[in-house]
């Protein structure tokens, strides 16, 4: 009884250290990086809603750089960037193309 009282304390002092935030780099193919903190080491959170006008641009240029170039990593980034925006079944059709290609 004793070890289950002691092994139980113990994951509760675990878990309560074990919280994290969990911070992202969106890196393109095309070695784009989308989210990256410059001013320090430590990542900070962001609010990704803000960046959608910037999506939107990278989408364009994507899409024509797509029917310029026939190059399938920018294929992929197009998809990549339709999900970050959320259109999610043109993003999958996208990435099937990609994935059988």
């Amino acid at each position: 009884m004793l070890f289950r009282c002691l092994f139980f304390l113990y994951l509760i002092f675990c878990y309560s250290h074990s919280f994290a935030c969990l911070n992202e780099s969106r890196v393109l193919l095309n070695g784009k990086t989308h989210v990256s903190d410059d001013e320090s080491l430590v990542p900070i959170g962001r609010n990704f809603e803000s960046n959608f006008e910037y999506y939107r641009e990278e989408l364009k240029e994507l899409d024509s750089l797509w029917k310029r170039n026939k190059k399938i990593e920018d294929y992929s980034d197009y998809g990549v960037l339709l999900v970050y925006l959320g259109r999610y079944e043109a993003a999958k059709k996208v990435l099937v193309v990609v994935k059988n290609v």
